[in-house]
């Protein structure tokens, strides 16, 4: 006998927990049905991102030929054939608006005891206009747009016999890419 009244007092208190958590949860699914909202405000800070990239660092001329040289007199203002052309590829990569120049860091350039002017190597920018490289940036007349923008870049140089002794020719240019 003790074990069924045992057995139905702990039938008794499971159907008054159950009772229970069943209003517990009535109770919860009406305050349910109201809305609750909460505003978050995120922030970015998006910083220039510009970025100009090169085929490779540097760029070979070639050994200029017979044909290549003139004289120093008409040399400038004359057809002298120039000396082969050396093509880069390059890509501008940026969110924002941007100028790109050239320049070179010295107005001269060549062995010990030669001062070729800079301005005998000229550049081009795909099927441009050559125009002879100088001290003070000039600007590669590029969209300067968003985006990715790619140019080929080309070199050639002019060659005189009066100035022009053997010897090894090398210089610096300086690409510049900044934002508007």
């Amino acid at each position: 006998m003790r074990c069924r009244l045992l057995a139905a007092v702990v039938l008794c208190a499971s159907a008054l927990v159950a009772r229970k958590a069943h209003a517990q949860c009535t109770a919860n699914a009406t305050t349910a049905t109201t809305t609750t909202s909460l505003s978050l405000s995120l922030c970015m800070h998006v910083k220039d991102v510009l970025l100009l990239t090169i085929d490779a660092n540097s760029s070979l001329l070639g050994t200029p030929k017979m044909v290549n040289y003139g004289p120093l007199a008409t040399y400038l203002s004359s057809a002298t054939p120039l000396a082969a052309l050396s093509t880069r590829a390059i890509t501008v990569t940026a969110n924002r608006a941007y100028d790109l120049s050239i320049s070179a860091p010295q107005a001269t350039f060549g062995p010990i005891g030669v001062n070729k002017p800079i301005g005998d190597i000229q550049w081009q920018v795909g099927a441009g206009a050559f125009l002879p490289i100088g001290t003070a940036a000039t600007s590669f007349g590029l969209a300067g747009v968003t985006g990715t923008s790619s140019a080929t870049l080309s070199f050639r140089s002019r060659w005189a016999f009066e100035r022009d002794v053997p010897g090894s020719y090398s210089t610096t240019i300086v690409l510049t890419l900044s934002a508007r």
